[in-house]
C-alpha cells in the first residue's frame, strides 16, 4: 500500500487482449498475475489485508477474459517486488472503443 501513496499512475495507452491469468507464487507470497498479448504483466498481492479494490480489480479481469473483451489498464510500476506492474484500474472495451 506504501507504493499507492508514492508511485505515480501510468496511464493507459492502448488496448489489449488478457493472454493468461491466475495465482503465482513470488519469493513465497501469493500474487495473482495477468498476462497480456504485448507480453506486459499486472500483478496484484493475493496476501491478506487484501482490499476491496484489489478484489474487484482480479475479478474484472476475470470477466474480461471470460467474455474475450479487450481492456485498457492503469498502473504503478513496483519498486517493492521488482518488475512488476500493479494495475490501479481496468475497463473493458467493446469493439476497441473504451
Amino acid at each position: 500500500h506504501w507504493e499507492a501513496q508514492v508511485q505515480p499512475v501510468v496511464s493507459p495507452t492502448g488496448v489489449l487482449a488478457i493472454e493468461s491469468l491466475g495465482p503465482i507464487e513470488v519469493n513465497t507470497l501469493p500474487f495473482y498475475q495477468v498476462k497480456m498479448e504485448d507480453l506486459t504483466t499486472y500483478t496484484i498481492p493475493l496476501y491478506e489485508p487484501m482490499t476491496n479494490k484489489e478484489r474487484y480489480l482480479i475479478d474484472a479481469f476475470e470477466k474480461a477474459f471470460q467474455s474475450g473483451k479487450r481492456v485498457r489498464v492503469a498502473y504503478r510500476d513496483s519498486v517493492y517486488f521488482g518488475d512488476y506492474n500493479v494495475p490501479v484500474s481496468v475497463r473493458t472495451v467493446n469493439g476497441g472503443v473504451a
